[in-house]
């Protein structure tokens, strides 16, 4: 007996084996727990027309299952990177370009999936996409293809001094003039009149998305939209953003907009003062004489989605997940207290992750 015990050796690999079970066993546990949950439903009237969209759009009531091997919100947000730039279709899905002047002579311009636009019916629904803070129409390629391929079309607009667009007057917003998305609006509407019009705003695109229909409530020729990780109030929306993509951000700001379009702003008060912000917030209280704007306070009055979201009318569904590093889940709670019954068909909802 002895012996046979002094020559019974532990197998290494069964011990990793078992260490390596254990800790598939715990992550599945706390994946299961933490990170699938059904949508929570922030704030909802039950109208018919929400209820329509409740019953036919399913993922807004059923368990959210975000990827099992990346569930945490700085991977997703390292994954969504490689992907959008390496793994896109981007070829599948060529623009058409078309460039618009605006009455102050400044330039937006709209990239159209060329093969939707070219060969589905005219009367096919258009769903209109606005970009982030730093991003333009390149980064929607693939979310563009999907809309194709549901039989629908996309068109992705380029706000002033994004993506191939340079300042064409001396005015820049770092949300987006509400008055720029009026007037896209209604040229596609006047385009394709039998079209019935959607809009996408991620991110700070949510921003003139959310003042433009509060603005111009049953007017606005939308048939509904959707705001995806929006920051609500202006005054604090990046106060509470991580500090590892505050840092990123700020340094993309200056760089890719400020340096980049500096012969057209630098003579405006303000711009100096941007350019040596410490930090988002910092940088757009400096800026708000860019956009033409006398100071912070007319620049919020402006632009801020919060001052008409009340006014909001046509249908609209809020999406942010509560640990987005960014738009933080405690802006979603404090903007809360701004709408009421009138948002009869406004709708916010909030995933456990990204």
């Amino acid at each position: 007996y002895m012996g046979s015990f002094s020559a019974w050796r532990p197998d290494p690999m069964g011990a990793v084996g078992y260490v390596g079970l254990g800790l598939l066993v715990g992550y599945t546990s706390y994946y299961y727990v933490a990170k699938v949950r059904r949508p929570i439903l922030q704030f909802y009237n039950r109208t018919p027309v929400n209820e329509r969209i409740l019953n036919r759009w399913t993922s807004l009531s059923e368990p959210y299952w975000p990827l099992f091997w990346a569930p945490n919100c700085h991977l997703q947000t390292v994954v969504y990177m490689l992907y959008e730039t390496v793994f896109a279709p981007r070829a599948t899905v060529v623009f058409s370009h078309e460039r618009l002047a605006m009455a102050d002579g400044g330039t937006v311009s709209l990239d159209f999936d060329e093969h939707a636009f070219a060969h589905y019916p005219h009367a096919t629904p258009i769903v209109l996409v606005l970009h982030g803070i730093t991003g333009n129409s390149d980064n929607f390629r693939s979310m563009m293809l999907r809309v194709r391929q549901r039989g629908w079309r996309a068109v992705a607009m380029n706000r002033r001094g994004h993506g191939p667009l340079e300042l064409t007057s001396p005015k820049f917003n770092w949300f987006g003039c509400p008055r720029d998305l009026h007037a896209v609006v209604c040229h596609l509407h006047k385009e394709y009149p039998h079209a019935p019009l959607f809009v996408v705003g991620y991110s700070a695109g949510s921003a003139p998305l959310a003042r433009y229909l509060g603005d111009y409530g049953d007017d606005a020729p939308v048939v509904a939209a959707c705001a995806v990780s929006p920051g609500y109030d202006l005054n604090r929306c990046l106060v509470r953003c991580h500090s590892w993509y505050q840092y990123g951000l700020l340094r993309a700001l200056k760089r890719g907009i400020l340096q980049r379009h500096r012969h057209a702003l630098q003579h405006i008060d303000g711009f100096e003062a941007a350019m040596q912000a410490t930090s988002c917030q910092e940088l757009i209280a400096h800026s708000a004489q860019l956009g033409g704007h006398t100071g912070l306070q007319h620049y919020m009055d402006d632009t801020n989605p919060v001052v008409s979201m009340r006014g909001i009318s046509r249908p609209l569904l809020l999406l942010n997940a509560e640990d987005d590093p960014v738009a933080h889940y405690d802006n979603v709670l404090e903007t809360l207290a701004h709408f009421n019954d009138s948002n009869k068909n406004t709708t916010i909802t909030t995933t456990a992750t990204t």
